[in-house]
């Protein structure tokens, strides 16, 4: 009975049904004759829209990409300026350092070889002031024994004749 109670339909729900479905009939062709382009075109316009964001998204990446590149090749270089400074100066302090060695060392010898001469010299003078004190001794002791007053030219030649007999005898 419920069952069969379903199934019968009044005739006026099935002419309200009818009127529906035309009624929506009707509103599904008025909505797609004067709103589904409509739609259809914003649609399209907001996916184009979309797609253009997409690319231009796309486009900044790939600029923001090239230019972390370039800033990573402009460090790269950066960093290899910077050590060939630091090459560079330090190749230079160590010229520097060895110049300054060598001028000293050159500087060094050269007082050496200055001091060596000026001992020489002195040597030599100290020698000289030596023979000439011994030739007066000399002639002072001789004049004292002999107790007579020589020629003092040929008692100052015989003195050094003497001394210059001593001077092939080394004193080292």
């Amino acid at each position: 009975m419920l069952a069969g109670s379903l199934i019968n339909f009044s005739t006026e729900m099935l002419y309200q049904m009818l009127i529906q479905g035309a009624i929506f009939l009707l509103f599904f062709i008025l909505v797609k004759k004067f709103f589904y382009e409509k739609v259809i075109e914003i649609v399209d316009k907001r996916q184009d829209m979309i797609t253009e964001e997409f690319d231009r998204a796309e486009g900044e990446k790939a600029k923001a990409d090239s230019l972390r590149e370039e800033y990573e090749e402009k460090v790269k270089s950066i960093n290899e300026e910077a050590l060939t400074i630091t090459n560079n100066a330090t190749k230079e302090a160590k010229e520097i350092k060895e110049n300054i060695i060598s001028e000293a060392n050159e500087e060094a010898r050269r007082i050496k070889a200055k001091s060596k001469k000026d001992i020489e010299n002195a040597r030599e003078t100290a020698m000289k002031e030596m023979k000439d004190s011994i030739i007066d001794i000399s002639f002072d002791i001789t004049s004292k024994v002999l107790d007579t007053k020589l020629d003092k030219n040929a008692d100052e030649a015989l003195v050094k004749k003497a001394i210059e007999s001593l001077d092939e005898v080394s004193y080292e």
